[in-house]
């Protein structure tokens, strides 16, 4: 099937029992309730990374479901009021891949954490849902996604906010360095040259000039930037 470019909301049950293989929509923004329910030939669902709700119920019975491509947020799969848990995957027996859409973003914020342990622990917490879906039964998948996409999106916080904290430490190093370098060169000859006179030297001028000289707030100002780690919009 083929939707339209400006589609963003499919009705609840509009496509109960249709026998669809596949679908995607970039465009989408919610799927109620009970959407694509029952859809026994639908095999793949790929979805933008605009995608904000996924009803309860929105997959029940598909049975030849075996891949969905959904982006990386919190609270998309809504609990279901009447069985107090997900429902989204009920009856998915051959549910057995979920991809991130937008994964380009995710790879770009991995690839800049500082510590290779970071990306590391990252890429397998991304990979573990295909690891665990296929063992557990239907009615448990869709809280399992839920819970995995949590996770994923508080280690990468718990990563960022981490990798922030030792860029600006480190820059605060190399500041300090280049400040110390150049007052060593400036002391120097200072030292060498013995004055008939006892000069009082204005060390936060010298500083201040130094700041300049050494170019050490062109570097806080580019380098920092720079180097920080890319944003990426989980949510």
């Amino acid at each position: 099937m083929e939707f339209g470019e400006k589609l963003e909301i499919i009705g609840s049950g509009a496509f109960c029992h249709c026998p669809i293989k596949s679908i995607k929509i970039p465009t989408l923004r919610t799927i109620k309730n009970g959407a694509f329910s029952d859809c026994r030939q639908l095999a793949e669902a790929e979805f933008g990374g605009k995608l904000e709700i996924i009803g309860y119920g929105a997959f029940r019975g598909c049975l030849s479901l075996r891949r969905i491509a959904i982006p990386l947020k919190d609270d998309m799969i809504e609990d279901d009021p009447i069985h107090y848990r997900c429902t989204q995957f009920d009856r998915c027996t051959n549910l057995a891949r979920v991809d991130l859409v937008g994964g380009r973003g995710i790879k770009n914020t991995i690839s800049s954490l500082l510590l290779q342990s970071w990306k590391d622990d990252m890429n397998t917490d991304i990979g573990f849902i295909n690891q665990l879906i296929p063992h557990i039964i239907t009615q448990e998948r869709a809280d399992a996604i839920q819970d995995w996409i949590r996770t994923v999106i508080s280690r990468m916080d718990q990563y960022k906010a981490e990798h922030s904290r030792l860029l600006k430490e480190d820059m605060t190093l190399l500041e300090l360095a280049i400040w110390k370098a150049k007052l060593d060169d400036f002391m120097a000859p200072s030292l060498e040259v013995q004055p008939t006179k006892k000069a009082k030297l204005d060390v936060d001028e010298i500083r201040r000039e130094l700041r300049i000289t050494s170019g050490a707030s062109i570097i806080i100002k580019n380098v920092l930037p720079f180097l920080s780690l890319i944003e990426y919009d989980c949510r």
